[in-house]
Parts: C-alpha cells; sequence; structure tokens
C-alpha cells in the first residue's frame, strides 16, 4: 500500500512546505484558526497558484474528496487519530496524536 505520511506540525501554527506527491510537486499550507478550533489545509501548485484553500481538517474524512480539480493529486488526503478515539487534531496534537497522510491513488478502495 503506497502511503505517505505529510510531515505536519503543531508548532508554528501557520506554515507551508513544498512536496511531490504522485510525482508532482506542489506547495502545501497548513494554518490554526484560533476562533473554529480547527486545522485548515491548502493547497497549491509548486509555482503558488491556488487549487483548494482553507479546508478544514477533520480525522477520517477525506479532505479534498469533493474537489475536481484536474490540477489536484489522483489520491486521497486524510487524517487519522493514531489513538483511534476519532478526535480532531487540536491547537497542540496535529502531527503527533492526529497524522495527516496522502494515499496514492492505486491503493484507494
Amino acid at each position: 500500500m503506497a502511503v505517505q505520511e505529510i510531515p505536519v506540525t503543531s508548532d508554528p501554527q501557520a506554515y507551508e512546505f513544498t512536496i511531490t506527491l504522485d510525482g508532482t510537486p506542489y506547495l502545501l499550507r497548513f494554518y490554526f484558526n484560533r476562533r473554529r478550533g480547527t486545522w485548515h489545509f491548502s493547497i497549491k501548485t509548486q509555482d503558488g497558484v491556488d487549487i483548494v484553500n482553507g479546508i478544514p481538517i477533520f480525522v477520517n474524512w477525506p479532505v479534498l474528496d469533493r474537489f475536481k480539480d484536474t490540477r489536484l493529486p489522483p489520491g486521497t488526503f486524510l487524517a487519522v487519530d493514531s489513538t483511534s478515539q476519532g478526535l480532531d487534531p487540536g491547537q497542540e496534537d496535529f502531527g503527533t496524536r492526529v497524522k495527516f497522510l496522502y494515499i496514492e491513488e492505486n491503493t484507494v478502495a
């Protein structure tokens, strides 16, 4: 199974980095919204052109499944609670208790 753990962290609470997914580089942005108490995710082309912005991250919910854009990676992004409690990532435990995964297209059932 081709699953890639995305290297997320809770510190700092807003950051971005470039990562290659299914052979294509993307710019990923993560930030914590204090008012809502949720982490959010954006994805851009490697040149910084927005594809999808500010999507809240919830565990066991495919983050980008409702979006159809040929520029998006073909796989699935999924947040997983490593304690099996099903709790969404909090301000301090994104990347520790909650892992952010990319599951390549050919492994999605």
